[in-house]
């Protein structure tokens, strides 16, 4: 009972320290007004083009970017297409054990899906081929994988 207690009061002080500590630091005063940096920069996407904020942003960083929102979000829902097409073709060339799956690398853009390294046989770079056109999402395949017999 008396370790229990000791615990509990040495946990209480330990967090009322880390408390006063966390309150009292400088970092944290820069946390919300680094928030409100970050949605005003994340406005400009919004906003239209004011020669003024142009100037300033010139002046401070040396260059000016805007993009549209629907631009940065269809960016963003492709890569994340590509990824999951990519590890869908790489997770079904591992399971397939007639393909010598590692020495296949896989990288996929805008649905378009390229196989490259090297194989033991046709018979295998048809399977990856067969493998990556059967994937929801692949619109077209190109192999330049090699065919190196094993020796």
């Amino acid at each position: 009972m008396k370790k229990l207690l000791f615990g509990f009061i040495l946990g209480l002080i330990a967090g009322v320290w880390g408390y006063s500590i966390f309150h009292k630091s400088p970092a944290r005063g820069n946390a919300g007004s680094n928030r409100g940096a970050v949605s005003q920069e994340a406005g400009r996407i919004f906003r239209d083009i004011r020669v003024e904020e142009v100037r300033q942003e010139l002046e401070r960083t040396g260059l000016v970017i805007r993009q549209k929102a629907a631009q940065v979000g269809a960016f963003i829902a492709e890569n994340t297409q590509d990824a999951r097409i990519t590890g869908a073709i790489k997770a079904r060339l591992l399971s397939e054990p007639s393909v010598s799956s590692m020495g296949i690398d896989v990288n996929t853009t805008g649905g378009l899906v390229t196989l490259a390294g090297t194989v033991n046989s046709h018979e295998e770079v048809a399977k990856a081929m067969r493998i990556a056109l059967e994937t929801d999402g692949v619109v077209k395949v190109i192999s330049t994988l090699q065919v190196r017999p094993k020796r």
